[in-house]
């Protein structure tokens, strides 16, 4: 307990015991290997962001920023609906995988993982212009889709079962910053950019193709390298690849 209390996670029981203690045992062991599967998806949160948040926090920065930028939301389908199909574990594996997996996508293209929310994920890009943020973020989605598929082509090869996602991307102007609860803080990006992406993310539901959903302004940023098609919903684009061929 006392290296543990330093953040040592290499210690286990492992007691073969058939007493009380043994059953402490393994309940602590799980308890470890859970605290260290959260440890290692942390690795995937933007080392950008990280270093955003350390210097607010020495700082003392108290005000948010303001930026353009593009903020990605994607989010799995039915999945309360699966928590309750399959055991915990097969969707604790299955959430990890996944989780681990987009977020790799989205730092690969210069994304800032911004927060897990559950099974959701919200990502920021920026660049040196509103079209550039844009083209990052749809240039994401466009790897995290294809990701997907070779992830459910192979859980499906196993045995195991597959799932849907979608996306939503937006841009526009952001406030981003650190804000401060207790002890605590956490890096923030708000603004009706963000509310946009996330109703979006909702609207990839009814989605025909690769289910990225883009806004009129994404769609008229990024059209010339990628190919959309306008969804029922009015404003709305759907991404069908990259232009001149299909995802």
């Amino acid at each position: 307990l006392t290296r543990i209390s330093t953040d040592d996670y290499s210690q286990q029981l492992r007691l073969n015991r058939e007493d009380e203690l043994g059953r402490l045992s393994m309940a602590f062991d799980k308890m470890l290997d859970g605290i260290k599967e959260r440890r290692n998806l942390g690795r995937f949160v933007s080392a950008s962001l990280d270093r955003q948040v350390a210097m607010d926090e020495k700082a003392g920065h108290k005000e948010m920023e303001s930026r353009f930028g593009a903020i990605l939301c994607s989010d799995i389908r039915s999945f309360t609906t699966l928590s309750e199909r399959y055991p915990v574990r097969d969707i604790v594996s299955m959430l990890n995988e996944h989780l681990a997996e987009m977020s790799a996508c989205i730092k690969q293209r210069g994304g800032m993982v911004e927060q897990f929310v559950g099974d959701a994920i919200l990502a920021i890009f920026y660049g040196e212009s509103l079209g550039e943020a844009a083209e990052a973020a749809v240039n994401a989605a466009s790897a995290m889709t294809e990701k997907h598929r070779q992830i459910c082509e192979q859980r499906v090869s196993d045995g195991r079962f597959d799932y849907a996602f979608g996306i939503g991307i937006e841009v526009g102007h952001l406030l981003s910053g650190t804000v401060k609860a207790g002890d605590r803080y956490e890096y923030l990006v708000i603004g009706d950019a963000r509310v946009r992406a996330e109703t979006l993310e909702g609207v990839s539901k009814k989605g025909m193709h690769t289910k990225i959903m883009v806004s009129d302004r994404v769609h008229a940023l990024t059209r010339g390298s990628f190919d959309y098609v306008p969804s029922a919903e009015s404003g709305v684009y759907e991404m069908t690849g990259k232009a001149g061929g299909v995802v």
